[in-house]
């Protein structure tokens, strides 16, 4: 099955390093609607003495901006949200409630929508009375727990992110069990998927930046095209579920 329109830019997009500053919005989450992030990566690369060329008026190296986010610490609150299973409204007013309640002397959201990666990680210690020291059976009981604790301490009601794939699958008893939590997006699709619903791929990007994740069901529609940039073998067990993937 072809790529749609939009799917098919994102592709050619990550394929390569310079993209428009509309895709990099799209890809990443972040906002070039004014000079803050410019001025972001300019200190960055000051910072950090990176000599390459990363910007040009119509468009901006990924690989930049990529680098810069994790240098800084820093994920867009679009990718945020993916991160702890919630919409983005849910996280929004997460961060505002508990900036009410004194947690936070400025504003965690910094301009632009970009968060501190360790606040995002560490937002059940504000939880402990659900979170004493255990370890969680799976990440569907750490969502679970951290979205109850967050009704049950703040009353906000958190809109849960589910994995397309395994909602389907559950729902049309092709697997049993229950439906898992999203904790990342298809970099293609753009479509909410779980762990065990994702590929990784490898469109040569610098080795310290993470490879992009497409999903399952994408990679089995259009194996012909993407099958190159996978990394590492195909498992076998991935054979029947593939099948049953092409066929929606």
């Amino acid at each position: 099955m072809p790529f749609d329109i939009r799917e098919e830019q994102r592709f050619n997009a990550l394929k390569g390093e310079w993209v428009s500053f509309d895709m990099a919005e799209d890809l990443l989450g972040v906002n070039f609607a004014n000079g803050y992030m410019i001025g972001l990566l300019r200190m960055w690369s000051s910072q950090f003495r990176h000599k390459k060329k990363f910007l040009y008026p119509d468009k901006v190296s990924i690989y930049a901006i990529e680098s810069a986010l994790q240098s800084l610490n820093l994920m867009s609150i679009k990718n945020a949200s993916i991160k702890l299973a919630m919409e983005q409204e849910s996280l929004e007013l997460l961060l505002d409630k508990l900036k009410e309640k004194g947690y936070f002397i400025d504003n965690p959201i910094i301009p632009n929508w970009l968060v501190d990666i360790d606040l995002i990680k560490d937002i059940h210690t504000f939880f402990p009375k659900y979170f004493r020291p255990i370890i969680f059976e799976d990440r569907n009981v750490y969502y679970n727990t951290l979205h109850s604790a967050i009704k049950g301490e703040l009353c906000i009601e958190i809109k849960p992110i589910y994995c397309y794939i395994s909602e389907r699958l559950v729902k049309e008893n092709i697997i049993e069990g229950t439906i898992s939590y999203a904790d990342n997006r298809c970099c293609i699709s753009q479509r909410s998927i779980s762990l065990e619903y994702r590929v990784w791929l490898d469109f040569n990007k610098p080795l310290n930046l993470e490879p992009d994740i497409c999903s399952l069901e994408l990679y089995a529609k259009n194996e012909n095209i993407l099958s190159e940039f996978l990394m590492g073998l195909k498992p076998d067990s991935w054979d029947n579920l593939i099948e049953k993937l092409r066929e929606w």
